[in-house]
């Protein structure tokens, strides 16, 4: 049995898998601005997106007894560092947009899991009552 000494692959489905993940993520970071820019964006995703997403992301970290948080960041510092070596091996000269879509997708899990919350409008003026004041 002859073994190949490379790994084969098909250069276009690997371009097709490359240009899908970037139009998910390019439309996710277009996600992520509208909730920040548009009016009541923030209060859209808190009561209409974040339940939904919640609920996936305590479902699947019921399986597993750590934090999904902390794996998925180890796993995205883990892919940061490795990222420039395997493509030095690989002989590929496109080291700074590889890193670039990392932090991206870093950015969006972010955004998604938890920090579009930050885009909802003020506690106070949600319930509609004046802080009171406060005086030492």
């Amino acid at each position: 049995m002859h073994w190949p000494t490379k790994l084969s692959y098909n250069k276009n489905v690997v371009l097709r898998i490359r240009y899908f993940r970037r139009i998910v993520l390019a439309c996710l970071l277009a996600l992520i601005l509208a909730i920040r820019f548009v009016p009541y964006g923030g209060e859209f995703y808190a009561t209409y997106l974040y339940p939904g997403i919640s609920f996936c992301l305590s479902f699947a970290s019921s399986f597993i007894q750590y934090s999904l948080e902390e794996i998925i960041v180890c796993f995205f510092a883990v892919a940061f560092l490795l990222y420039p070596i395997i493509a030095l091996l690989c002989k590929k000269h496109h080291i700074l947009w590889g890193e670039i879509e990392i932090v991206l997708w870093l950015i969006t899990w972010f955004y998604l899991g938890w920090g579009c919350n930050y885009f909802r409008i003020g506690f106070y003026e949600r319930i509609m009552i004046m802080p009171a004041e406060f005086s030492l």
